[in-house]
């Protein structure tokens, strides 16, 4: 099935309005709550969009999140190295929790 034009459009603004919300909720409590909890607003932010984005989309997102997560959001920040296993594991069930909800 063919998907016209202006709703292609329209899904893909929904869903970049969905992440732009993710990130900007992330940024602004960043700091204020913990990591894993930062996390699962992006995790929510990769669901919400997948409803609007198609697979492959949606798979490049949720691993692009997550790494952009990894480098700004955990420590030490600015690198993927990764110091806890506990951030490690966070990491890969987030990358999970987008790739199965996709």
């Amino acid at each position: 099935m063919q998907i016209a034009p202006a709703s292609r459009l329209r899904r893909g603004a929904l869903a970049a309005t969905a992440w732009g919300l993710g990130w900007a909720l992330v940024l602004g409590l960043d700091g204020h709550v913990e990591l894993s909890h930062l996390a699962l607003l992006l995790a929510l932010a990769a669901v919400i969009a997948s409803l609007w984005l198609g697979t492959a989309a949606a798979l490049l997102l949720g691993l692009a999140t997550v790494l952009i997560f990894a480098w700004a959001l955990v420590p030490p920040r600015g690198s993927f190295s990764i110091d806890l296993r506990p951030h490690a594991l966070l990491l890969a069930t987030m990358l999970a929790l987008c790739w199965i909800t996709t």
